[in-house]
């Protein structure tokens, strides 16, 4: 691998970061009550409630960078294509896990069946 690859390579990882944690920290400080939030119960581990979605920032900012690379480097295979879906289809069972509330034992045979055809 090449220097100018790898350091391209931190600089997207620094970018996207960045980006994640300013998204974040807009959701959870600039807008309480955008995400629903989570109250303790016997199997929780946490004592007081706490905001549920922030994962769907991670993964947007994953698929927008994962899209930006692949229109920069006009790379697109049935790889890349494959591996989009199954990444968008799992953060779309998160999101709407943590709206409704998916039984354990659905979530585990979605996302297993999609590693496994991924």
């Amino acid at each position: 691998m090449k220097l100018v690859e790898l350091l391209i390579g931190w600089l997207v990882m620094l970018i996207a970061g960045g980006a994640t944690y300013f998204v974040l920290w807009g959701l959870l400080v600039r807008g309480p009550g955008l995400l629903p939030v989570a109250e303790p119960n016997e199997r929780s581990l946490h004592t007081v409630p706490i905001p549920r979605g922030g994962g769907l920032s991670i993964a947007l900012i994953t698929i927008l960078v994962w899209l930006a690379l692949i229109f920069v480097t006009d790379h697109l295979d049935k790889v890349h294509g494959i591996l989009l879906v199954g990444f968008f289809v799992i953060t779309v069972v998160g999101l709407v896990d943590d709206r409704r509330s998916i039984p354990a034992f659905g979530r585990l045979i979605v996302e297993g069946s999609i590693a496994f055809l991924v």
